[in-house]
């Protein structure tokens, strides 16, 4: 790897905390990353519980 530094960083969604707050938590800490890394994340922040989804995706999770 040439030019690239690699670090391991343990972040946790803080107790009440959003998604959407901890996406931008995480986005404020971290240094500038290429898209396909920021399309990644934002697949691993998709809500994947039917508590946490919109009302017509917990339907679909119903049926």
């Amino acid at each position: 790897m040439s030019g690239i530094q690699a670090h391991e960083v343990v972040l946790r969604i803080r107790p009440g905390e959003s998604v959407s707050a901890f996406a931008r938590r995480i986005a404020a800490s971290a240094p500038p990353a290429p898209i396909h890394v920021m399309d990644q994340l934002r697949t691993l922040l998709v809500p994947t519980t039917p508590d946490a989804v919109s009302p017509p995706a917990r339907q679909l999770h119903a049926a």
